[in-house]
């Protein structure tokens, strides 16, 4: 009997910062996102760069801040998801700043730090 993957639930995050024009790692989302569902698998996708992410600028924000309303949806996705991928291009040796604070938006102590039961 041959094995069958169960269906995963897969978030990608497209983390490209600029929305006016389709670049590579849109495509590479699209493909990766295509082949994934022609094997079975639900996929979601959150585009970073339209998100309103106001930057963290203290201790005490990321600690006892509140998540924006504006993030509450694509914290949900990551919650959902079984399996997450992040597209970004490199610049200057690492990920996009708005990439960079859409993490630290979303991956706050009590939701991705301190909690049991999944890893990354």
């Amino acid at each position: 009997m041959p094995y069958t993957p169960m269906p995963r639930k897969i978030l990608v995050l497209q983390g490209h910062p600029d929305a006016s024009r389709h670049h590579l790692c849109h495509m590479l989302a699209d493909a990766y996102k295509n082949g994934a569902e022609q094997a079975g698998h639900v996929v979601r996708t959150v585009n970073v760069t339209t998100l309103d992410c106001p930057l963290l600028r203290s201790k005490e924000a990321w600690d006892t801040g509140e998540i924006p309303d504006t993030l509450s949806a694509a914290q949900q996705c990551l919650q959902w998801a079984d399996h997450v991928v992040v597209v970004f291009p490199l610049w200057l040796g690492g990920m996009p700043g708005v990439l960079r604070v859409f993490l630290e938006q979303v991956l706050r102590p009590g939701f991705a730090i301190g909690r049991t039961g999944r890893s990354a």
